[in-house]
């Protein structure tokens, strides 16, 4: 799928763009939580925050992830994590800055380097 989308990417042709856009629901953001420009170019901006940053007792919702490794996208989804997740900030380690949350009611312990690469609002 990867090499399909790299030869869409050179394809110059308006109304083919048009109707992916069409056809995929006018998407503003990529798999990834990236922000996805429209016909004219524009770019809808989310002020967002790593999950390191979220205070104890908040909850928030996953917007994009900054580590795109299969290794970190496989841990990511198996904490249930998905884009427009929410998460609840249960407990701060300040030892490592490790950070107890709640997934869709479930518990889980995550290192500060993981909250460091999820981005959230």
């Amino acid at each position: 799928m990867h090499e399909v989308a790299e030869q869409l990417e050179h394809i110059q042709s308006k109304k083919l763009v048009e109707e992916l856009e069409r056809f995929l629901g006018f998407p503003e953001i990529d798999p990834h939580g990236d922000p996805i420009p429209n016909a004219k170019g524009q770019i809808k901006m989310v002020q967002r925050q790593t999950l390191a940053q979220i205070a104890t007792g908040k909850t928030c919702k996953l917007v994009a992830i900054k580590d795109s490794s299969a290794s970190f996208l496989q841990y990511a989804l198996q904490l249930g994590l998905g884009l427009s997740t929410q998460i609840k900030i249960k407990n701060r380690h300040d030892f490592d800055g490790s950070l107890e949350i709640e997934i869709n009611g479930k518990p889980s312990t995550v290192s500060q380097k993981f909250a460091e690469n999820v981005f959230v609002v």
